[in-house]
């Protein structure tokens, strides 16, 4: 049976890329391969450039970012927030989790719930189903941060993964609708 979610509701959402782009015909000579291969992936994957995050820009880094983006129009949101999700392969550090960090410097209350899931392309809906099971337990606000800076980690010769995964953070308020 899938999880449905008849009592809550995606309020924001929102994201953040870095400035720095990579087109990917341009790459192809750096990790050794053909524009005409690099063009072959873009047309198979609908990717035609990557999002590349500065040294010092962390996954959290672009969660936040895509966060106050909500809070321009929505400066009350983080003392509503019962909890935190954060996802993401490249947390910013192995412990604590990145998630205790974005509470503290969000200046939430330490009353919010607070957890990391360590996944990746599927992470987001992995996270969505756990803001709505937090929802269905009597939470009324959630916030969901997914992002990744997956550039700094992954080999960069490897063409199956270099030429589609990219830097970017989101941020997403799931809320309990009457």
């Amino acid at each position: 049976m899938l999880l449905k979610f008849d009592n809550s509701i995606v309020s924001h959402i929102s994201c953040s890329i870095p400035s720095k782009k990579m087109d990917l015909i341009d790459y192809a000579d750096e990790i050794g391969i053909s524009k005409e291969e690099a063009s072959k992936i873009i047309n198979t994957t609908g990717i035609s450039q990557i999002c590349i995050s500065d040294d010092n820009q962390t996954s959290s880094d672009l969660c936040i970012d895509a966060f106050n983006t909500i809070l321009e129009d929505h400066p009350e949101i983080p003392n509503e927030i019962e909890a935190v999700i954060f996802v993401s392969q490249t947390p910013d550090f192995i412990a604590p989790q990145t998630s205790n960090i974005i509470q503290h410097k969000l200046e939430m209350s330490n009353d919010v719930l607070t957890f990391d899931l360590r996944m990746g392309c599927s992470g987001y809906v992995y996270g969505l189903m756990q803001a709505k099971l937090l929802i269905n337990s009597g939470l009324n606000k959630v916030l969901l941060l997914a992002g990744d800076t997956s550039t700094k980690f992954i080999n960069k010769k490897d063409k199956t993964v270099s030429m589609v995964f990219g830097d970017a953070g989101s941020a997403t308020v799931i809320e309990k609708k009457e």
